[in-house]
């Protein structure tokens, strides 16, 4: 399975031959970095990626040689449409023997035919117009996708941001350490209503101690 290929591999040749010549087809090396492995010798399987301490990477976005991929919860390396980034549309290379296949296409790039308009901010790059998105519509997937918020970028083999919310304490709720609060109580041990105007309030504590009154 771990077939691994170096962004410098040779680029793959395969001979035709025919009744009037050979065909030389020469097909792009995938310029992927080491960390990359695919399942199958032609490289024609699903690739994965593997950390520097040689766990599987899975759930990420992964920045390699200058591109973007994107990996499943299982580690599979996804191709077509995905949501991500607040509702945003991106489109991953489809197209095997580019060099790049499973990338993040991103503005200018063509694609069957359609030449993808995307934004190209930092913070967004790459999420597909609204044009784009209906050009695709007719060959592509693009309503029942999957939706990747929340997911870590790793570049180099490593993690470099978790993008995963951290869980918040809820302030209403005390601690186990919180004190038993001090009830108020009237002095017949009715409800405890503070505005009784009795001259004389009997304060009730919830535990074993003494009562006290206060005149």
């Amino acid at each position: 399975m771990r077939n691994k290929i170096l962004a410098y591999a040779v680029g793959a040749v395969c001979l035709v031959a025919s009744p009037s010549m050979q065909a030389i087809n020469v097909y792009a090396a995938e310029a992927y970095s080491s960390n990359w492995v695919n399942e199958k010798a032609d490289l024609s399987g699903t690739w994965y990626y593997y950390m520097n301490d040689g766990s599987l990477c899975t759930s990420a976005w992964v920045h390699d040689n200058g591109q973007w991929y994107l990996l499943d919860a299982s580690g599979n390396m996804l191709t077509g449409v995905v949501k991500s980034n607040g509702g945003k549309y991106y489109l991953l290379d489809t197209v095997r023997g580019t060099g790049t296949y499973g990338k993040m296409l991103t503005n200018g790039s063509v694609y069957n035919g359609v030449t993808i308009s995307a934004s190209v901010n930092a913070d967004d790059e790459g999420s597909l117009s609204a044009d784009t998105i209906a050009q695709l519509r007719s060959g592509v997937n693009v309503d029942n996708v999957p939706n990747v918020e929340n997911t870590k970028h790793v570049e180099g083999g490593v993690v470099v941001y978790a993008n995963t919310p951290t869980p918040q304490q809820n302030p209403t709720q005390p601690s186990k350490d919180t004190p038993d609060p001090i009830l108020p109580v009237s002095e017949d041990g009715g409800s405890g209503d503070l505005t009784d105007t009795s001259d004389e309030i009997e304060v009730e504590f919830n535990t074993s101690g003494p009562t006290y009154d206060f005149e």
